[in-house]
């Protein structure tokens, strides 16, 4: 029996470990595409402001 509970606990944390693995990732990606919004944005601005200063 403590054999099987032994082997339990590892293969719980073995899915925990996996689980702050994915979160993790998941943070990394959200950050990403947050940064690659804020490029499009200011990428979207300078193409504004080039049009604007050749209708003038």
């Amino acid at each position: 029996i403590q054999k099987d509970l032994t082997n339990e606990i590892k293969e719980m944390k073995d899915v925990f470990e996996e689980l702050e693995a994915e979160v993790a990732q998941n943070v990394i990606d959200t950050k990403h595409d947050e940064i690659e919004r804020k490029n499009l944005l200011i990428g979207n601005d300078n193409l504004i402001a080039e049009c604007l200063s050749k209708e003038v």
